[in-house]
């Protein structure tokens, strides 16, 4: 099982659909353009005695634009732009969500002016009525749509969300658990330094690594003061070690041999000096390695996943219970489940530029 990106649930504040709009990329958002979008109104949608229009589509848009792109609020190309990506998206969540404020209405949902007055300020800031123009958008246009979201937000979690969350149980989060387990076996990973050491004369070469090695014996150092204290034992003898950068390889990326030796060690240690070929010039260096940190790989352990797989499960759940939920309003409404945008001429494009 795979721990995927959250799912785009129904009417979660229409924040999300932001995510499909690279519009700071866009070197043509900045550019000349015309200045006007012409809107080709008409009915979209009828439900539960609701007319859908085009107009009430862009409205909603209108808002969740200016919420994520506040920067983007009078450039025509961006609102352009976002308007014919999300429109039909846009369209159908408005259909299901006239099917959720009737049951509201039914259940008699509490909502004061106060709760729409604050979002109102945390979108809009405190300036509305000059934001509430930079976004296209009257003051009442306004209140209502945000009243519809605060309604929609209610009812979901009381529909929808507090059973999905019962659903993500400890019993269920251990049996996904152990099939992740299974699906994500990590390698193993070391950690690890070189220091190596040349001489035209390999007999030379040995007895400085040797050398290396003893001191190292005697006096353990850390990795990062090992270059000061080559010096310090090597003298002249010192051109001739390289300590290297560290390096962070998988089971896989490590070679046999080094593998052995790395196998061997615990973290802080060196090992014995080693005979090894050069690549590049084939001939004998003398190699003593360092192990800074060994990851042992295996599954991750399952207070490192827990809340990724319970969020996963939140998510699969709520994704269901949505489902279920309008099923069940389509059926108390006499509705039947429509795709707004299959009913409409294939031709069909609501937005354009003058």
């Amino acid at each position: 099982m795979m721990i995927p990106k959250k799912v785009l649930h129904f009417l979660v504040a229409f924040a999300a659909l932001s995510s499909t709009i690279p519009l700071a990329a866009e070197p043509s958002l900045f550019r000349s353009q015309p200045e006007k979008i012409h809107v080709n109104n008409r009915v979209l949608a009828t439900t539960n005695g609701k007319i859908i229009t085009v107009m009430d589509v862009m409205k909603k848009m209108d808002i969740v634009f200016y919420r994520n792109f506040p920067e983007y609020a009078s450039s025509v190309p961006a609102r352009l732009q976002f308007y014919q990506t999300n429109w039909s998206d846009v369209l159908q969540d408005l259909i299901d969500k006239e099917l959720v404020m009737a049951d509201a209405e039914e259940m008699k949902l509490p909502l004061t002016n106060g709760d729409v007055r604050q979002e109102m300020e945390e979108i809009f800031g405190p300036d509305i009525i000059h934001n509430l123009d930079r976004a296209g958008l009257t003051y009442d246009e306004a209140w209502n749509s945000i009243k519809g979201d605060i309604i929609i937000r209610r009812m979901l979690y009381y529909r929808v969300n507090t059973k999905a969350q019962a659903q993500a149980t400890p019993q269920a989060i251990q049996t996904a658990y152990e099939q992740y387990a299974k699906e994500n076996v990590r390698p193993k990973e070391w950690t690890y330094y070189m220091i190596s050491v040349r001489d035209e004369q390999d007999e030379k070469g040995a007895k400085i690594a040797n050398q290396i090695y003893q001191q190292l014996q005697k006096t353990p150092v850390k990795i990062e003061t090992l270059q000061d204290n080559l010096k310090k034992w090597l003298g002249d003898n010192i051109a001739q070690v390289n300590v290297s950068t560290k390096f962070s390889h998988m089971e896989n990326e490590v070679s046999d041999e080094n593998k052995q030796i790395l196998a061997t060690l615990s973290p802080g240690n060196y090992s014995k000096p080693i005979a090894q070929k050069s690549r590049a010039t084939k001939s004998t260096v003398y190699r003593l390695f360092y192990l800074d940190s060994m990851n042992p790989g295996g599954a991750p352990p399952f207070d490192e996943v827990k809340d990724e797989i319970k969020s996963y499960l939140t998510d699969e759940a709520i994704s269901k219970e949505t489902a279920s939920y309008l099923e069940r309003l389509r059926a108390h409404f006499g509705v039947d489940k429509i795709n707004a945008r299959e009913t409409l001429p294939a031709d069909f494009e609501p937005f354009s530029l003058n």
